[in-house]
């Protein structure tokens, strides 16, 4: 029998048992795309596979089935609550959503991880190696544009600068740090006047 474009498509939770005791060997030989044979293995595993809380597996596959979402909606599920530890509870809550109110719900019951500021420095065997810095530091982004070459608007040169400043090349430019300053109309008028002594001026960067 042969299933259409369109019915392929919308193919849910339901058509998971057909993976049941498969592996994802046994998958790929019956000619699916290694992408699609994953997603298929992850999500029986997630709707029918043994687990501790059976009565939200069985609410999300329930709510999954009721709204009809196709496979590549439960893999966004997925995805959404991965970093979350509450993945049941939050599974049965999205499955039971519209599928285009989905991100905005998650995203109402799944807090963001704080960012937290790191550098690190990989090196593969064949030499090539990757530094990577993730910061709001202003003085490392002063550093970085004040190399040669670089400037805010502008950081194709960055390595040569690098490598130059490494090398003992060269000297940093003073720093040139961009902000923007939003100021009300009236405070505008004020300042002008030169009776601004009580207006607060907030950059874009925090400073005061």
């Amino acid at each position: 029998m042969t299933v259409s474009l369109f019915a392929a498509l919308t193919l849910g939770v339901s058509s998971l048992p057909e993976a049941a005791g498969m592996s994802l060997k046994d998958i790929l030989a019956l000619g699916v795309a290694r992408p699609d044979a994953l997603l298929v293995r992850r999500l029986h595993k997630v709707y029918y596979g043994h687990t501790q809380a059976t009565t939200l597996q069985a609410e999300a596959r329930a709510a999954a089935i009721r709204r009809k979402h196709p496979l590549r909606v439960l893999e966004k599920i997925e995805n959404l609550i991965a970093s979350a530890p509450n993945k049941d509870t939050l599974r049965a809550l999205l499955a039971d959503t519209a599928a285009e109110d989905i991100p905005t719900v998650a995203a109402k019951h799944i807090e963001k991880k704080p960012k937290n500021e790191y550098a690190r420095l990989t090196q593969s065997p064949d030499g090539w190696a990757r530094l990577t810095i993730f910061t709001k530091d202003p003085g490392l982004l002063d550093f970085a544009n004040g190399l040669p070459g670089v400037t805010p608007k502008s950081r194709n040169k960055l390595l040569d600068g690098f490598k130059e400043f490494v090398e003992g090349a060269t000297r940093l430019a003073p720093p040139r740090r961009m902000v923007h300053i939003v100021l009300k109309l009236d405070e505008m008028d004020k300042i002008t006047r030169g009776e601004g002594d009580d207006v607060t001026i907030r950059a874009s960067d925090g400073s005061v």
